[in-house]
């Protein structure tokens, strides 16, 4: 029996990193080009994403540890689903382009207005690799992470849950919505002032 680190490890080794090592997929795939004097999103990005047709698409946002060597140079920040995927990935992008930069952010007194596309600013504005896009259609894949046979929400709830089972993305991770108790209890301890 598998521990869940190696649940991840192996479900992501079939998955994205076999897709960055071949040469018959585009990936990695950046999602912002900051070369220009206002963010834009890659060529690399539109394009693969208007190369999705109709269908269940899962999709991750995440970083990486150069040189990618193994699974754990993968550093999820967002996992989704989405039967419009194309436009699912616009809105990310249009999303966190508002976002940023997080240094003209202003505290505007309000409680517990940090969210998802805050929190995803955040990481790409704190690391130095770029924020990567991979999306797959759900009929490519046999098997979820556990090995059995899934459909796209329930794939999101597991990996999500099984992403937030891992300490060691605590920092990167932005989903929420699988885990709404941990986040209010964790936010209820903190209170107001905090």
């Amino acid at each position: 029996m598998f521990g869940k680190e190696e649940v991840w490890d192996n479900w992501v080794a079939q998955t994205i990193l076999s897709d960055i090592q071949s040469a018959g997929t585009p990936d990695p795939v950046p999602m912002i080009d900051h070369s220009r004097s206002e963010l834009a999103m890659t060529d690399e990005y539109d394009s693969y994403r208007l190369g999705r047709g109709r269908g269940e698409y899962l999709y991750l946002l995440y970083t990486l540890n150069e040189p990618v060597e193994s699974p754990s140079d993968i550093i999820p920040v967002y996992i989704g689903e989405s039967s419009k995927v194309t436009s699912r990935l616009l809105d990310h992008f249009r999303r966190l382009r508002d976002a940023l930069p997080i240094s003209e952010w202003e505290d505007d007194g309000s409680w517990g207005s940090y969210g998802k596309y805050d929190h995803i600013a955040t990481v790409y504005d704190r690391t130095d690799s770029p924020l990567y896009a991979w999306v797959i259609d759900v009929d490519e894949l046999e098997t979820g992470p556990y090995g059995l046979p899934t459909y796209r929400h329930e794939l999101e709830g597991k990996l999500v849950g099984l992403v937030h089972s891992l300490p060691r993305f605590d920092q990167v991770f932005a989903n929420r919505d699988f885990v709404p108790n941990r986040v209010v209890h964790e936010m209820g301890k903190v209170g107001p002032g905090g």
